[in-house]
């Protein structure tokens, strides 16, 4: 059983349902890509594509406001900054 730490603001009981973030995902690799830079774009488009059409599907199935913050996640997805950020880095490299 885990032991939590921390500041408490009541009477030092807590009672209901524990949701814990997963485990981080582990850091990239320093090896740079074998697959040019168009590649790793095209690869990039369809992934955000992807995100955004599942997103927008989670959404259809939560309805209500619950599908507004989805379908808002979904258009940061598919936001030009997003893609202008990921062409800058694949210019340096």
């Amino acid at each position: 059983m885990a032991q939590l730490r921390g500041v408490g603001i009541g009477l030092g009981v807590a009672h209901g349902p524990v949701a814990r973030m997963a485990a981080p995902l582990p850091a990239p690799d320093d090896n740079p890509s074998a697959i040019g830079a168009d590649e790793e774009r095209a690869r990039v488009q369809e992934a955000l594509a992807a995100v955004a059409r599942e997103l927008e599907k989670r959404g259809e199935q939560a309805g209500g406001a619950a599908q507004e913050v989805l379908e808002a996640q979904a258009m940061m997805a598919e936001d030009p900054t997003l893609t202008n950020e990921v062409d800058a880095s694949l210019a340096q490299g």
